[in-house]
């Protein structure tokens, strides 16, 4: 059974998973030091059109990072994504490297589950932009900050992570 892989500075991968995010786990995110811009807690009811899905290491209680999407017509919507401090890329000690890719990624992989051929959309910070079309072969819509990744992104995330 295929599982994604985290690679770390060293360029050692290890295996981790996604799991539905608790409630409880939202609101500890804050207090853990991440965005606090983002409330995650509102992706955690099931009333929500997105749910919280967070990324683990299999034995690790900590939260590697998280993404919350929901299914459209025809494609994948991320609403929200954040890494953890420990993984941000500003961060000259983060432990793993590749954990947007493989956020992204679980969602393109979604995407192609669902019968949308891996297409993704998000709202992309406009800092982040070059980031989403250098690393991860997203396209830019008419010049926002609105965002998509096609089947090759998606299928080439997916080759590179998910094995």
């Amino acid at each position: 059974m295929p599982h994604w892989h985290l690679k770390d500075r060293q360029g050692v991968y290890t295996i981790a998973v996604f799991k539905k995010m608790a409630l409880n786990e939202a609101i500890s995110l804050r207090k853990l030091g991440w965005e606090p811009a983002f409330d995650w807690s509102n992706y955690c009811n099931k009333r929500s059109l997105s749910q919280a899905y967070k990324l683990i290491v299999p034995g690790n209680r900590m939260i590697e990072g998280a993404v919350s999407y929901h299914l459209d017509e025809g494609f994948a919507f991320i609403s929200l994504l954040e890494s953890a401090l420990s993984n941000r890329y500003g961060n000259p000690n983060r432990i793993y490297v590749n954990v947007a890719d493989v956020l992204i990624g679980e969602v393109c992989r979604q995407s192609i589950e669902s019968g949308f051929e891996g297409y993704v959309s998000l709202v992309s910070k406009s800092e982040k932009i070059s980031y989403y079309v250098d690393r991860i072969g997203a396209h830019q819509m008419g010049g926002t900050t609105r965002m998509y990744i096609d089947s090759i992104a998606a299928n080439r995330l997916i080759e590179l992570y998910y094995y």
